[in-house]
């Protein structure tokens, strides 16, 4: 199990250019994120999913995750 301060001391993932993606300590603080009007712009439509990497939480589009599934689905129950 991971503790806190496991996570803590783990770098954040940054992204290719080398800067620090967005994250967060829990799925309900990404997605609050997410639903601000002021962020909306840009993560609208994105999900919030646990980093294997580095324990936090990011919000990525679906396709990035699933790269398959943006030609599959057609619809979101």
């Amino acid at each position: 199990m991971t503790t806190l301060n496991d996570l803590l001391e783990r770098e954040p993932c940054r992204r290719n250019s080398g800067t620090l993606r967005a994250y967060f300590l829990s799925r309900e603080a990404a997605e609050a994120f997410a639903a601000d009007p002021a962020n909306r712009p840009v993560y609208k439509g994105d999900i919030a999913h646990l980093c294997h990497k580095c324990g936090r939480w990011h919000l990525s589009r679906v396709e990035w995750l699933v790269p398959h599934a943006a030609g599959v689905m057609t619809s979101v129950n």
